[in-house]
């Protein structure tokens, strides 16, 4: 099935408040078979297995930032969004 441009934001909402539960099994399961997850500082993440392993639990003390949407657009079929990363105060 093929999202149209109005639905694929309305997804990635979603993967951004399951992000900010620490829902992982949330995200991969929002995201398509062989979708793509690009992140600035890392190489992209092809497919929900690939999606899973990065996504596993962070290392002992580690901080867990929460995801505030600054802006998001569709271009080309293709979402583009900017987060700005949001820690909590100890």
């Amino acid at each position: 099935m093929t999202m149209t441009g109005e639905e694929k934001p309305h997804v990635v909402r979603q993967m951004v408040d399951a992000w900010n539960a620490t829902d992982r099994e949330g995200i991969v399961s929002l995201s398509a078979p062989g979708g793509v997850l690009h992140g600035v500082t890392q190489e992209p993440l092809r497919g929900r297995e690939a999606i899973r392993e990065r996504l596993s639990p962070p290392a002992e003390g580690l901080v867990h930032p929460g995801l505030q949407i600054q802006a998001m657009d569709v271009v080309d079929g293709r979402v583009f969004l900017q987060c700005r990363d949001v820690f909590d105060a100890p």
